[in-house]
């Protein structure tokens, strides 16, 4: 009688596998790593931006001198009188701010008109900005202050951003 005989020793099995298991913990632990890297660095350009922005709005050309202090060369500024625009990028990261020194003007009677308004169509509108005696509004806010703006001695203005879905109303 012919009987085959197996080796039966499997000693060493479980070290190949605590090898594989180790191997795989130490991507994903890389995989976090890079992810919480790349988290940090947008974090930075956004404060970057902002630092820059608010520094370019009150004296232009402070924002310049703040980016290349922290040795990013890579931001693009737009600046009005008394507002800046900053677009910056970095090797894995891309921020944008605004800011402005100067405070919106806006008339009392506007402000009372859109709350008038909320109170008459008991909605709460939203609006896009409120300067001098315009207040611009989303599409959706827009149709519903349109029920009452006349009423309000409110008007449709051509004063709204072109390309935007905005309607703008000033003062009659």
């Amino acid at each position: 009688m012919n009987t085959l005989t197996f080796d039966t020793d499997e000693r060493g099995q479980t070290t190949v596998a605590m090898a594989m298991v180790l191997v795989l913990v130490a991507l994903f632990a890389w995989g976090i790593a890079q992810v919480g890297a790349v988290m940090i660095e947008r974090a930075q350009a956004r404060t970057l931006a902002d630092a820059v922005a608010l520094a370019e709005a009150d004296v232009v050309g402070s924002g310049t001198e703040i980016a290349s202090s922290f040795g990013s060369h890579h931001f693009s500024v737009t600046t009005e009188p008394g507002s800046a625009y900053v677009q910056g990028t970095d090797a894995q990261a891309q921020a944008f701010a605004t800011a402005s020194i100067e405070p919106p003007v806006v008339a009392p009677a506007v402000v009372a008109i859109v709350a008038r308004a909320e109170q008459l169509t008991a909605t709460t509108l939203v609006p896009m900005s409120m300067k001098d005696t315009t207040v611009t509004f989303g599409p959706t806010a827009a149709d519903v202050f349109a029920t009452v703006a006349a009423e309000l001695g409110m008007c449709t203005s051509s004063a709204a951003p072109a390309g935007l879905a905005t309607q703008a109303f000033d003062l009659c």
